[in-house]
């Protein structure tokens, strides 16, 4: 009976703290994002703007890209111009981000304090570095 007791025990501790993990790794993608590094067929492209475009995961599986463009020279001079609506999910190690309800656009997993983004349909890699919002 008191073996039973212990085992009892530590199934549910070990039970609830692979929860905890779970809930840990799905909460760390939320918040904003903003690309640093951009590449196609494995060669860095110029990003030209400062923040070409930052992604917002949202909590409710919600993801949302805002997209810069460079009018002029400087890239204090980049517009946003479009904004889309994507979803997403955590699937093992990485997360699949949805264009379409059965449609994967791409895969992002960490690396380091990274966010990587592959496309599926395109040889595009994407870097991201998450920012910080202070609310004043």
């Amino acid at each position: 009976m008191k073996n039973s007791i212990v085992f009892i025990f530590f199934f549910t501790v070990t039970l609830l703290q692979s929860c905890s993990n779970n809930e840990d790794s799905i909460n760390e993608i939320i918040g904003y994002w903003h690309l640093i590094e951009r590449y196609e067929s494995d060669i860095q492209i110029d990003l030209h703007c400062d923040k070409p475009f930052q992604i917002q995961f949202e909590k409710n599986n919600d993801m949302l890209v805002s997209y810069l463009v460079q009018y002029l020279s400087t890239a204090e001079e980049c517009k946003n111009i479009d904004m889309t609506n994507y979803t997403w999910k955590k699937n093992g190690d990485r997360y699949e981000i949805y264009q379409f309800p059965n449609k994967i656009y791409g895969k992002a997993f960490f690396e380091d304090d990274y966010l990587i983004l592959n496309l599926t349909d395109f040889p595009n890699k994407y870097v991201f570095k998450k920012i910080i919002i202070v609310n004043e």
